[in-house]
């Protein structure tokens, strides 16, 4: 039977193996201490992210702060208070959560860089599969950034 499971309870999680061995967290650490721990840890990576992101173009920077917002809510009030009122991505939480939306200068502007700054890789690059990689990651951010809801100033 290749879909089998079967689960194995450990003294802070559970975990499924299935007959390729392959392991899967099947209940996210029950121990209160390490989750919050590997939460915020993983909060960080992800505000990391979101800071280069902030720099090149071809990281969104949104998703990345998002989930670092969910990991520090969910292990930290302390930190995610914090990441909520920092001047670069405070807006971005606080944009997503009300669902106020984006201003027209920033979505433009944010799509003028994006592009700008994959044709300078694509150019720099040079190869066919990275303009075919970079082109559906521009296209699909481009997307993303003009179904989010315009917000006047």
């Amino acid at each position: 039977m290749q879909g089998a499971f079967v689960f194995l309870k450990l003294p802070d999680c559970f975990v499924a193996l299935n007959r390729n061995s392959e392991f899967f967290i099947y209940y996210f650490m029950r121990n209160r201490k390490i989750r919050n721990i590997l939460l915020a840890a993983l909060g960080l990576i992800f505000v990391g992210l979101g800071a280069v992101g902030v720099i090149l173009p071809v990281l969104p920077t949104t998703p990345f702060i998002l989930v670092a917002a969910w990991c520090f809510a969910a292990s930290n009030k302390t930190i995610y208070e914090w990441l909520c009122k920092t001047r670069i991505f405070g807006q971005y939480i606080e944009n997503y959560r009300t669902r106020r939306g984006i201003s027209l200068s920033l979505k433009l502007s944010s799509i003028a860089f994006l592009w700008a700054g994959l044709i300078i890789s694509m150019v720099m690059l040079g190869s066919f599969w990275f303009y075919i990689v970079l082109g559906a990651v521009g296209l699909g951010v481009t997307i993303h950034l003009l179904l989010i809801k315009t917000r006047k100033n």
